[in-house]
């Protein structure tokens, strides 16, 4: 593998969304709702756009693959912790939220740990969380900013509950992967 072919357009959008990450830390935590948000969505659109520009023009890496997942929870699991640690977010919640992205990431590296080429993609389900947990976090910056007002809350709110329930579902999701890899496993001991 050469590097050179490794830097690419959605690589480096990639990189971007962990590279923001200690700017939103610092503006929570100095209760700057309104630029977190602001830092916290134009990360989010370099998810959406990496994603497509790698499909759509050919630039699809193994660098990318690996890249876009961890980036992923290198971007969200922070933010998640220190809205919560700040008050924005149930604490609960936050246990729940960075818990599946625990779970997912320590049971991807157990499999790979037990045969080096696991190829794991995202599934669906985790792709929604992962959507519906980042329109959760906006919707908890506006309220902050906004100070609670109506739509906003209840945004907050509903979102909240979808989240939870999207993240329980990502997790179930890979349950089954994960099995068909350990029983895989089994079967090649026997042979």
């Amino acid at each position: 593998m050469r590097i050179r072919n490794e830097i690419t357009i959605p690589n480096l959008l990639t990189s971007m969304r962990i590279v923001v990450v200690p700017f939103i830390v610092i503006e929570v935590l100095k209760e700057r709702m309104h630029v977190a948000f602001y830092i916290f969505f134009i990360g989010g659109i370099t998810d959406l756009l990496d994603g497509f520009i790698a499909r759509r023009f050919n630039m699809v890496t193994k660098t990318g693959a690996f890249l876009d997942p961890t980036a992923d929870k290198i971007f969200m699991v922070p933010t998640i912790v220190v809205l919560s640690l700040k008050g924005f977010i149930p604490s609960w919640a936050c246990f729940i939220l960075v818990g599946k992205d625990l779970f997912i990431a320590l049971s991807i590296g157990i499999l790979y740990l037990i045969k080096r080429n696991v190829p794991i993609n995202p599934t669906f389900a985790g792709k929604s969380a992962m959507f519906l947990e980042g329109t959760y976090l906006l919707f908890v910056m506006v309220d902050a900013f906004v100070n609670g007002s109506g739509p906003t809350k209840i945004l907050k709110t509903s979102f909240l509950y979808i989240s939870i329930l999207s993240a329980i579902l990502a997790v179930l999701s890979y349950v089954p992967i994960g099995m068909s890899i350990v029983r895989g496993l089994e079967f090649e001991k026997k042979i």
